[in-house]
Parts: C-alpha cells; sequence; structure tokens
C-alpha cells in the first residue's frame, strides 16, 4: 500500500510544491507548540460561514446522492480525450487535433446548461462564462482551470491499472487522465455554479469562469487571448481576486495546511550555439565542437545555483508556518523551521533532497544537445539548451550574466567568439564562436497579499469549508502561503489582478500520478472543490 506521505510527495513533486512535509514526518513526535500566541509569526484568520439567506447550503454536496451525481458529471470530462501537443498549430482552426474540444463544449453545455447560458468562445476553443452581477462598482471575481491534459504514452497505456479515458469510478478513487490536473476543478466550479444559478442566485459582484485549452504547453492560444479580453473589459488589476489550479491541503506533524501560492517561479532558457569549422575526422583539433559544448554543460553542473531563504519572503512565511502550527513537532526540529532566514538549520535539509531543493534555489536543467550527422565528418554546428526556474531571490538579469560568465570562459579557454543575444562580447575568431540566444524569459510572478480582505476571504472560506463541512481524518487546517515551482495559466494575467492564488482546495494525500500512469483522485478532493467554489462565491458575491 502506497503511504500517505508517499502519495503527497508524488503530486507535490509534480506540481512543484516538493517534499519538504515529508521529511518533516521523520523528524516529529508527539509535543506541543510553544510559542508566544500574543507575537504569532503565521497568524490566523477566523472562519467565514456563509450567510446562505435563501440558498441551501454547502453540506448538500456531501450526501451520498449528490456524490454519485457528481461522479458522473466529473467522469463524463475525464472520458474526452483532450490532450495537448507541443507541436500544435498556434492556429487551433489549423489543426483538426483541436477539435475534440468541441465535444468537449457539447458535453459541458449539456451537463450545465443553466451556466452555459453565460458562456462565449475566445479564439475558438478558449470558454469565457461571465455571470453579472448588480452591483459594478465591485471587481468581479475570476475562477480559472483548463480543459487539456498532458497526453498518454501509447507505451504505458498496458500499465494502467483502468483505461486512461474511462473515466473508473472504484467506489473511492475517480481514475484517468485529467482527474487531478485539472478537470477536476473545472468541473467543480461548474457544479457549484450551476446549483447557485438553479436556486435563482444573482450575485452583486459579477463571476468570471475561464477555461483555456493549452495550458500544457504555455497557454498562448488559450489563457492568453482570454487575458487580454479581460484587461480590455475591466482594466488593469480590474479583477478583485483570480484563483487557479495550484497547492492544496497536505497532513503534517498533527495539523494540516492550506498552501495557496501566492507567487510562482520564473523561467528562462538559452539556446547556445556553437560553430566551428568541419572537416575530416582522421584529422581532429584537440577539441571538437561537441567537446568544447560538453565542457560548458560540465561547468554549468558543476556549479549550481545556491539555495537561499531571504528575510521575509514567502518562502520563510511557509515554513515559519509549518513550524508554528505543526503541533507534534519536536521542539527541537520546529527551531529549524522558525525564522528560517535567520540561521542555516533548514536549508541543509532542503538541499539533500532533490525534490525540496528547488523550493529554496534555481533550478537548472540541460535538457537538449544536438551536434554532428556522421562519424568521419567533424560536427560544424553543435546545440545546448538549458532550462531555468528562478527562485525568488533571482532574476532574468542574474541568469543571463551568470550564462555569460560560463560561456565566456570556456570561449576564452578556446580562442572562441561570443555574442549574447545579439551583442559581441568576443569577437569571432577563425577558431568558431558561440552564440547565445535567450528565450522565455518571465521573472518570478508578483507576489499577492497573503493578509487583507482577500486573503481573509479565502482563508475563511478554507477553515470553514475543511473543518466544518468535509469529513477526514485529519486535525484542524491552518494557511500556510507558498510558491509554485511550475508555471500556470496566471501568467498571463498578471496585470488583471493583484489577487492571484494558484490552489486547489484538495487533499494532497488524495491524488495519485499527477501526469504520469494510474493517474487519479480520490472523490472526497472533488466534493471538497465544489464545497469550496460554492461558498467561495456566496461568501465573495453576496
Amino acid at each position: 500500500m502506497v503511504s500517505v506521505a508517499d502519495k503527497f510527495n508524488r503530486y507535490a513533486a509534480a506540481l512543484g510544491v516538493g517534499l519538504v512535509l515529508a521529511i518533516v514526518l521523520f523528524l516529529t513526535t508527539s509535543h506541543k507548540p510553544v510559542l508566544d500566541p500574543k507575537h504569532p509569526l503565521c497568524e490566523q484568520r477566523p472562519y467565514i460561514e456563509p450567510e446562505y439567506g435563501h440558498l441551501a447550503n454547502s453540506s448538500q454536496f456531501v450526501s451520498e446522492e449528490y456524490k454519485k451525481k457528481s461522479v458522473e458529471l466529473f467522469a463524463g470530462a475525464i472520458r474526452i480525450p483532450t490532450m495537448s501537443y507541443d507541436d500544435l498549430a498556434m492556429d487551433p482552426t489549423k489543426d483538426e487535433r483541436f477539435n475534440v474540444f468541441k465535444d468537449m463544449h457539447n458535453y459541458l453545455f449539456k451537463s450545465f446548461p443553466l451556466a452555459s447560458k453565460h458562456v462565449e468562445t475566445v479564439n475558438t476553443y478558449g470558454l469565457l462564462y461571465t455571470i453579472e452581477g448588480t452591483n459594478p462598482s465591485l471587481k468581479p471575481v475570476l475562477l480559472m482551470a483548463h480543459q487539456d491534459v498532458v497526453p498518454v504514452n501509447n507505451d504505458t497505456i498496458d500499465q494502467w491499472t483502468y483505461p486512461p479515458f474511462d473515466g473508473h469510478f472504484d467506489g473511492e478513487f475517480l481514475w484517468g487522465r485529467g482527474t487531478s490536473d485539472t478537470k477536476n476543478s473545472l468541473v467543480a466550479q461548474l457544479e457549484a455554479i450551476e446549483s447557485l444559478l438553479s436556486q435563482g442566485w444573482v450575485p452583486k459582484r459579477t463571476v468570471i469562469l475561464s477555461f483555456g485549452f493549452d495550458e500544457e504547453i504555455t497557454g498562448f492560444r488559450g489563457a492568453y487571448p482570454i487575458s487580454r479580453l479581460l484587461h480590455e473589459r475591466y482594466g488593469t488589476h480590474g479583477i478583485e481576486v483570480i484563483v487557479d489550479e495550484g497547492i492544496g491541503i497536505v497532513p503534517f506533524g498533527g495539523s494540516i495546511f492550506a498552501s495557496p501560492a501566492v507567487t510562482e517561479k520564473g523561467r528562462v532558457d538559452f539556446k547556445i550555439l556553437l560553430n566551428t569549422p568541419g572537416g575530416h575526422s582522421s584529422m581532429p583539433p584537440d577539441h571538437t565542437g561537441i567537446g568544447i559544448i560538453s565542457e560548458l554543460a560540465f561547468e554549468l553542473e558543476a556549479n549550481p545555483l545556491s539555495p537561499v531563504i531571504q528575510k521575509g519572503s514567502v518562502v520563510e512565511k511557509f515554513f515559519d508556518c509549518m513550524g508554528e502550527h505543526a503541533a507534534d513537532l519536536k521542539d527541537s526540529e520546529r527551531k529549524k523551521f522558525l525564522r528560517s532566514s535567520t540561521h542555516d538549520k533548514l536549508l541543509p535539509i532542503l538541499e539533500s533532497d532533490p525534490a525540496t531543493r528547488f523550493i529554496v534555489k534555481t533550478s537548472q536543467a540541460i535538457d537538449i544537445v544536438q551536434g554532428g550527422v556522421k562519424i568521419n565528418a567533424l560536427p560544424e554546428n553543435v546545440e545546448l539548451q538549458v532550462d531555468h526556474r528562478i527562485a525568488v531571490h533571482q532574476n532574468l538579469d542574474d541568469l543571463r550574466s551568470r550564462m555569460n560568465e560560463f560561456v565566456k570562459k570556456v570561449a576564452t579557454k578556446h580562442g572562441l567568439g561570443l555574442e549574447f543575444d545579439g551583442k559581441t562580447i568576443l569577437k569571432k575568431t577563425p577558431l568558431g564562436s558561440f552564440n547565445v540566444s535567450t528565450f522565455g524569459g518571465m521573472n518570478t510572478a508578483p507576489i499577492s497579499p497573503y493578509k487583507g480582505e482577500v486573503w481573509d476571504l479565502l482563508a475563511g472560506t478554507t477553515r470553514h469549508v475543511i473543518d466544518d463541512v468535509i469529513d477526514h481524518p485529519y486535525g484542524p487546517v491552518f494557511m500556510a502561503p507558498s510558491l509554485m515551482t511550475a508555471n500556470t495559466d496566471t501568467a498571463h494575467f498578471w496585470d488583471v489582478s493583484e489577487n492571484i492564488f494558484r490552489y486547489l482546495p484538495v487533499f494532497m494525500s488524495d491524488t495519485n500520478n499527477i501526469h504520469t500512469v494510474d493517474e487519479s483522485l480520490n472523490i472526497r478532493s472533488h466534493i471538497s472543490c465544489v464545497v469550496w467554489y460554492y461558498e467561495f462565491l456566496v461568501n465573495a458575491c453576496n
């Protein structure tokens, strides 16, 4: 049997939060917090119980009768193979592989007829639902998800316990591609909206749902045009709050922690081309182009970026919350998590595990190397591509400067020229030259406030839903703001709202195998999402 910690590790590593909690599970023993409650490092906000008025309360969704209905709605979406491929055309009308999204639309329009009265399409397959509020002075709320899923490798289909697009329900888990990422949230949002509309609900605040169709391949066909349309309609930061997919709820140390990501790491990739004279391999130079670029790769990997926990950063706040509210954490271990920017006790723990180190450092991955076409011909052109996910304490300029430094070092050693992003650093020589270009550059996302009215709304709704409505075997929930080490569709919405939260109200222990064989989700967490979206909308819009 797979342990709770193992299940969390798989999902958290895929989404980017890492194995922080799994590590500390080995460090815990029964012990009560001994902190000063008058000066908390991670203050918790009060519960918010919705004022329903004529509306049914959220307990309607936890009945066995509703669960059966919800399973079928969720499973129906899983049965539609809306896979995104890296080589899809930028124009969705020019690639027939997008046609499957027509089936997805037909299913959603039929399954959620009241919500579908409020939908429009953007760039053919993007879906934008707008339920107009009665008070135009209130900024809208925006819930997001994406319709697409990562492809299933045909070579792995026989490894699945149940076929990836059957939407099989075993009485506890729904199996299939997209159950965890992220048709769960898409369907749950529509379930909540459909229920509200069926009761004659008219929100004071406008409610918007945005469903892109290419998030798994950067979102420029789906989320990007939707974001530009919303910016045109509502202006810069004209949306009150955005909630998209992200980190969920994690059991740890006698408590559970809801960890909305208030930022996400930046990204930059470098394409490094090296041109050297060709010739017959019977008369090679001391170092061929492949040898030289391999030396550069070695230098980069031999000098990884350093981990840092900045004082006052969301990373430090995340660990403060763990240390302060994990009821069973031993005092000696609690000190490692509290005020972690002021000592070096926590960094070695994080650095020792590949899945946790990138919470506190910029990642570097050499993903592509190409060169040579024939065994007896010296390569004239070789290429190296390096991917980085930028930590919160660094930026694009830091990474450009670092890459320039390493390439310049190798170029100088071998008497080569260097051009970096169109600027000549070293003049070309007869021996050859490097040409480095930056692409995919994006700094760390702006940090959304984790105090104030919007955070209180998010936190208060979560605490009420998880502690008072959903049945689970864990202790009370605490809020712990975090960061995403991967990127979401929200990357296109930075100028649309100042309050962007990447958050799924699911129990991480209920998720299995995101992006791989036997992806599945416990239906308890799907119901948790339905309840959360329902209460969040009532709290935000009534």
